[in-house]
């Protein structure tokens, strides 16, 4: 007994089979051709490629039921896709053609070979016209020979791009065109279930309406994270669709319309080779004014397949909107993230906790933390699993930071946070309201949904704070502490990047960031504030209108965010009233005093460093009146130049160190050494 084949394989044989029958007639036509004897004779010739004698899976039969293809218009797509099955066709087209060189079938070629008369052949010329099935759907292609620029249509050769000859022969890969922005989803026999995705009881009903009620396009409108794709493969599995060709919108050539336009067509084509419905991600970037010209093409593509999905968080424009099923989908609440994290880990262990040890506050401490959908809660705890290492809470939450990662990081930069909260020194007060606003992070799910507080706040339930100081005072350091006391990533947000002079564009900008942290359950950072949430001005041009747009967008913005927003600032005072009102903490990071200056020099050596007993901290915090990041770097440059010098960290280290970060900060510097106990230290003004 052979080695077992798998059922791919298998098929992939059954189609080859089906494709050598078909080229038996095509060899039988070409063999006659070159021996100078006609193909046929009779006014009726067979077809080489008779749909209904194909077998019930044939490609060459899906193919002509699909796009409506007649006998003639198979025989024409399987002349020009000959040579790219087979060598020995191109070198025959050569023969034929009196020129070894030309391997493709010219338009009069092909009917020629077919057999057809003189008054067929004009008849036929209409199926490869640019607006034809063949051509316009990409399934054959004409080119103009070598030397014979704007040649009539006869001239004109024909052919097929690969992905179509190994389609024939049983291959499924998606085209090597869209390799980069499309793959295929496939649904099992059963579908993922309504239940399954835990969603309100009014969208599950319209949901259930729709899957007995097939529809050829759905709008599935809501945010990152709500299910628009559980929905989608829902509504599929319930038509008998058994795969989505899933397109990431946002990854196609927007600044080029032709190419745009070509992989446009290539979806639509790829979609009815592989029997899927298109579900079309983040199709904001079309939805756009500006960009109506290629939702229209996309458009046109939708309107030629049986079934489409558009995933997006905004709605369609009302000029030439087409007709389709809208379904709004909601953020999950804390509660059903609970439901989702519980089924996908199989709650079955000992009293109550999961098959991999977890308890129910575990569970709840994960949904509490990470506002995921169901399809991202199921890849975090995949993920988890296929690692090899234990299931554990802590392992949960990493994977559960991975998800949608990559979205955020081209929004923002990832901030390492080393630090805990015994390496913050700040006033008792002000790490008070620290603790605090951690507090509020943490416990926001037994206030708002236990505690039915969402009923009565509305949207508005993000937590939003302010830390405001000056510069190395620890506003950095102290939003890394939070997001890590809750097992968040820290973001900074590039205002440079978001910042643009373009009409509309900031507020685009910021939506796409803002978007990414509700996915991925980030603390987004803003540094320096002030120069994006400034104080609005006086309107006395169009300019000042559009800026004063702006801040009141951020500032509906930020109320309605779902998430955790620090905006740092060295001004407080240039920060817009109405932002201050908007937010539930504000935080004073003050320079530190001496005592407090003291606690920071004495643990910013580390134990292991050589310090000189010469060295006094006490004289240092009481007569250099620095910022904590100051004295890091004074610290860290007295090291290295300690290191250079072979002896441990010394007063004349620390006291060269000293007179450079006094240099950088424009203030006057020490002329001698810290250490001398004597009178006070003389001192100069810098030359800046």
């Amino acid at each position: 007994m052979g080695p077992a084949v798998s059922p791919e394989v298998e098929a992939v044989g059954r189609h080859v089979v089906t494709v050598l029958t078909v080229l038996e007639r095509l060899d039988a036509a070409l063999s006659a051709a070159v021996d100078g004897r006609e193909p046929s004779g009779r006014t009726a010739p067979r077809p080489l490629l008779d749909p209904d004698e194909q077998p019930a899976d044939s490609r060459f039969r899906h193919l002509a039921d699909v796009y409506r293809l007649s006998p003639v218009e198979l025989d024409l797509f399987l002349l020009a896709m000959a040579p790219q099955l087979d060598a020995r066709y191109g070198e025959l087209f050569g023969c034929l053609h009196g020129d070894p060189a030309r391997h493709r079938p010219t338009v009069s070629l092909a009917l020629d070979l077919l057999g057809l008369t003189p008054a067929q052949r004009l008849v036929t010329r209409h199926v490869l016209t640019p607006t034809s099935r063949l051509v316009a759907a990409g399934l054959v292609r004409l080119h103009e020979p070598s030397g014979l620029p704007g040649c009539p249509l006869p001239d004109r050769e024909l052919s097929v791009d690969d992905r179509l000859a190994a389609y024939v022969t049983g291959h499924d890969g998606v085209d090597a065109a869209l390799s980069e922005v499309a793959d295929v989803v496939r649904i099992g026999p059963t579908g993922p279930g309504i239940d399954r995705l835990v969603l309100a009881d009014e969208v599950s009903e319209q949901l259930a309406s729709l899957q007995r009620r097939p529809r050829r396009l759905c709008l599935l409108r809501g945010p990152e994270g709500s299910g628009r794709q559980g929905a989608a493969e829902v509504l599929a599995q319930a038509w008998g669709v058994t795969a989505l060709l899933r397109v990431q919108t946002d990854r196609l050539p927007l600044e080029d319309p032709a190419r745009f336009a070509a992989l446009v067509q290539a979806v639509g084509r790829e979609a009815r080779l592989q029997r899927a419905a298109t579900f079309w991600e983040r199709f904001d970037v079309l939805l756009e004014e500006p960009r109506e010209p290629l939702r229209d093409l996309v458009q046109a593509v939708l309107a030629g397949q049986p079934h489409a999905f558009v995933s997006a968080s905004g709605d369609w424009p009302s000029r030439n909107r087409p007709a389709l099923a809208e379904v709004v989908l909601t953020p999950s609440t804390a509660g059903q993230r609970v439901d989702l994290w519980q089924r996908r880990l199989d709650s079955s262990g000992p009293e109550g906790t999961t098959s991999e040890g977890l308890t129910a506050e575990d569970v709840a401490a994960l949904a509490a933390a990470f506002r995921l959908g169901p399809r991202a809660i199921g890849d975090a705890v995949a993920e988890a699993r296929n690692s090899g290492a234990p299931v554990t809470a802590a392992a949960l939450a990493a994977a559960a930071r991975h998800q949608g990662s990559a979205a955020l990081a081209r929004e923002g930069q990832r901030v390492e946070q080393p630090y805990g909260w015994n390496d913050l020194v700040l006033p008792p007060d002000r790490l008070q309201r620290l603790h605090a606003l951690g507090d509020r992070i943490r416990f926001r799910a037994t206030v708002y949904d236990q505690w039915g507080f969402a009923a009565t706040v509305g949207s508005a339930r993000g937590t939003a704070a302010l830390f405001t100081g000056p510069s190395g005072t620890g506003k950095t350091m102290a939003a890394g502490i939070l997001a890590g006391s809750l097992g968040l990533e820290l973001y900074r947000v590039d205002l440079a990047g978001v910042v643009s002079k373009y009409i509309g564009e900031t507020e685009k900008n910021l939506a796409r960031v803002f978007a990414a942290a509700e996915a991925t359950s980030t603390v987004l950072f803003f540094d320096e504030a002030d120069a994006l949430f400034g104080k609005r001005t006086e309107v006395r041009d169009a300019h000042d209108r559009y800026a004063n747009v702006e801040v009141s967008y951020l500032l509906q913005r930020i109320e309605d965010h779902d998430g955790v927003v620090v905006l740092a600032t060295n001004l407080r005072k240039n920060i817009d009233d109405a932002f201050l009102r908007r937010l539930q903490f504000v935080v004073e990071f003050p320079l530190p005093d001496r005592d407090h200056r003291r606690l920071i020099w004495q643990r910013v050596f580390p134990a292991a460093a050589p310090r000189d007993p010469a060295l006094d901290l006490d004289l240092l915090a009481e007569r250099f009146e620095l910022s904590g990041g100051s004295i890091r770097n004074v610290a860290v440059e007295a090291a290295f130049a300690a290191a250079v010098s072979g002896r441990p960290i010394g007063p004349d280290h620390v006291s060269t160190a000293l007179r450079h970060e006094h240099l950088k900060l424009g203030r006057v510097t020490p002329d001698r050494s810290f250490s001398e106990p004597a009178a006070p230290t003389p001192l100069r003004r810098s030359a800046g």
